[in-house]
């Protein structure tokens, strides 16, 4: 249930800054207005990042919409083999940097694709499927980049919008 999800994150890593650029600390914030989305609609978010100490800076930040599978093979035997698959479905980008001493504030927007699956693939016990929205701090070394992430439920489109789109598509023609 919406309820019971969390809508917001805060993690706090600490980054090297190389040997003379000591030690960096950074805050990543993430909040969402809502966890269940329908198909087609946006999905907005607010990230704000800190940056404390040290020379390292953030370089921009990403959000990603991304869809985590579990693919289940002979359910309940001892052969019972699990496959996680992670797909992007859509990204946003803020080329804006983050850098000491600030604190930078973003909102992004994520389209929800029309005809993405649904949350849990309810017709199916084999597959287990998620969706996530992930926040990235890009730092200047890969290995060091920052993320967040939140469950968001995709629920199928109001019919009510379909009948009403159907009927516009059949007066244009």
């Amino acid at each position: 249930a919406e309820e019971d999800m969390p809508k917001e994150i805060c993690v706090y890593e600490t980054i090297s800054g190389g040997c003379l650029g000591g030690k960096t600390h950074i805050e990543l914030y993430m909040k969402l207005e809502r966890n269940v989305y329908k198909q087609g609609e946006t999905i907005k978010t607010h990230i704000e990042c800190t940056v404390k100490g040290g020379r390292s800076e953030i370089d921009k930040i990403i959000v990603l919409l991304v869809q985590e599978a579990i693919y289940i093979c002979n359910m309940g035997s001892k052969e019972e083999a699990r496959k996680k698959e992670r797909l992007v479905f859509a990204e946003a980008e803020d080329p804006e940097d983050a850098e000491v001493g600030e604190c930078q504030a973003y909102d992004l927007e994520l389209k929800v694709d029309d005809i993405l699956p649904l949350t849990d693939f309810p017709w199916c016990d084999f597959i287990q499927m998620g969706y996530f929205i992930h926040a990235v701090a890009r730092t200047p070394s890969v290995y060091d980049d920052i993320v967040v992430k939140l469950p968001i439920i995709i629920a199928p489109k109001d019919e009510s919008n379909l009948i009403e789109e159907r009927e516009e598509i059949v007066l244009v023609n």
